[in-house]
């Protein structure tokens, strides 16, 4: 019983201590308005950019995450990730 609680008190910190210090690199990077963000401020400007800047004709190819954002955020179609299919 002392042995198996041992290993439980190791264990724990060990393995959260990666998860906590993603969770806090993320919520300093992917913040906006207080509010946290899948996706960057600099994915928010370069969408915006992209809204005022090129014409809706125009198709987005990025890597599918990206494609994703910036579709949403522009109104211009993206491959809509179909490129994850390779």
């Amino acid at each position: 019983m002392i042995f198996l609680l041992l290993i439980l008190v190791i264990l724990i910190p060990t393995l959260t201590k990666p998860y906590i210090s993603y969770n806090d690199q993320i919520s300093i990077s992917n913040t906006y308005d207080n509010k946290f963000s899948s996706f960057t401020l600099e994915d928010i400007s370069m969408g915006e950019w992209i809204k005022e800047n090129v014409p809706k004709e125009t198709i987005i190819i990025s890597e599918p995450y990206q494609q994703l954002i910036l579709s949403g955020i522009s109104g211009i179609e993206s491959l809509g990730g179909g490129s994850m299919n390779i």
